[in-house]
């Protein structure tokens, strides 16, 4: 009853895709709540990178998701390097 139109989940995945520095989205999971969305996404970045830059990756990721995804109020983005996970 309360599930997210799976077009919905292709064009947030996108919006993720589209950030410089993202090299692929592991898992995204959008869920409403109430009459709003709420996103998580777990992300990969190049394990080279500094903390700062990883940071700013993930927040560069929430902008896209919020401004490209309508009804979505908040985003949690956390970024793992590529590779870290099987």
């Amino acid at each position: 009853m309360d599930a997210v139109d799976p077009d919905l989940v292709t064009q947030a995945t996108a919006a993720i895709a589209s950030v410089d520095g993202v090299l692929d989205v592991r898992e995204l999971r959008i869920r409403w709540i109430g009459h709003t969305l709420r996103a998580e996404a777990d992300i990969d970045v190049d394990p080279a990178l500094n903390v700062t830059a990883a940071h700013d990756i993930a927040h560069h990721a929430e902008a896209h998701l919020l401004t490209d995804v309508s009804r979505l109020t908040a985003a949690t983005v956390h970024t793992s390097p590529a590779g870290a996970h099987p």
